[in-house]
């Protein structure tokens, strides 16, 4: 998305958040190679998966995911909303919602 405070619409929020997801799937291995290379998923991602199980380990990879979903979109999610989200569309319905923010 390019700035110029654009909000975004429904395709652009979900265009974004699988373009993250797809170059940041799973745990970072040793260096950015294996991390680029090696680590890629053997499926393509669904909205139900779940973030923490299907796609991470663990809230800080999740975590690293969200916050750059919120910087290329420029919409930024208070840390409390952040707990109701286990999906994949969980998070999308979640950006929409507060779309009305983007910076």
């Amino acid at each position: 998305m390019s700035s110029h405070n654009q909000i975004p619409d429904d395709q652009t929020i979900e265009r974004v958040v699988f373009e993250v997801l797809r170059e940041c799937w799973g745990p970072p291995l040793c260096d950015w190679f294996n991390g680029r290379f090696i680590n890629k998923p053997e499926r393509e991602p669904q909205k139900t998966d779940r973030i923490i199980g299907d796609v991470w380990g663990d809230g800080d990879d999740a975590g690293y995911f969200a916050l750059e979903v919120e910087k290329r979109l420029g919409i930024v999610i208070p840390p409390a909303e952040w707990e109701i989200v286990s999906t994949v569309q969980d998070m999308i319905d979640l950006f929409k919602r507060y779309r009305d923010r983007a910076v």
